[in-house]
């Protein structure tokens, strides 16, 4: 009788133990990573590209994705254009160039007269404060794309405003091009326009190979 009165003690004690432990399981690691789970999810925020159409080009080694909706218009070998469906002001343009000569972006820019080098920046922007020039102000940074670094220029005036991305790789020179009809004070506001944010997504996108 005794013997039986201490196995049903101990099986009390081993069927409290294993409750407990469930609960104590339950309450301090199961909840918990739950919790931190679903915080996660709230903060990562949604895709806002994972719907966009994706550009090839098997030519120029890149894929580029850009809003739906947008038009997309080959313009002439190594120009591709994406334009907002009747909102001619603003696009985002890809331009290739051929780079044999391995220059520096700054050197090509120097040579190429259809984009600003940062010297003729300041030339232009002396003129203006020389009263003898347009208005404009200009900002040049590193920056990385793709795992690539080149220039980032963005460029402020009365007629108009321009971010330049520019990238050198495999003897080619790749510009990512905003442009706008309009100011968009993208060197001295602090705020960020809608196109700026589809620029720095249509960015993100980039790969190139």
């Amino acid at each position: 009788m005794k013997k039986n009165w201490i196995i049903a003690v101990i099986g009390i004690i081993v069927i409290a133990l294993g409750v407990g432990g469930y609960f104590a399981y339950d309450n301090f690691v199961v909840k918990p990573k739950r919790a931190s789970q679903e915080q996660t999810k709230q903060k990562t925020p949604a895709d806002e590209t994972a719907n966009w159409p994706v550009y090839k080009n098997e030519k120029y080694g890149f894929e580029i994705k850009y809003p739906e909706g947008w038009i997309k218009e080959e313009k002439e070998d190594g120009f591709i254009a994406f334009e907002e469906s009747g909102n001619e002001i603003q696009a985002i343009n890809v331009l290739i160039f051929e780079n044999f000569k391995n220059l520096s972006i700054d050197k090509w820019l120097e040579s190429e007269k259809s984009y600003y080098s940062e010297k003729e920046l300041g030339n232009i922007r002396q003129d203006f404060e020389n009263g003898e020039g347009p208005a404009i102000d200009y900002k040049i940074q590193d920056v990385t794309v793709s795992g690539i670094k080149g220039l980032d220029q963005k460029i402020d005036s009365t007629s108009g405003s321009e971010r330049n991305v520019i990238l050198d790789y495999n003897q080619k020179i790749y510009i990512f091009s905003l442009v706008s009809d309009k100011t968009l004070n993208l060197v001295s506001s602090s705020d960020t326009s809608n196109i700026e944010k589809i620029f720095a997504d249509v960015l993100l996108s980039v790969s190139i190979k």
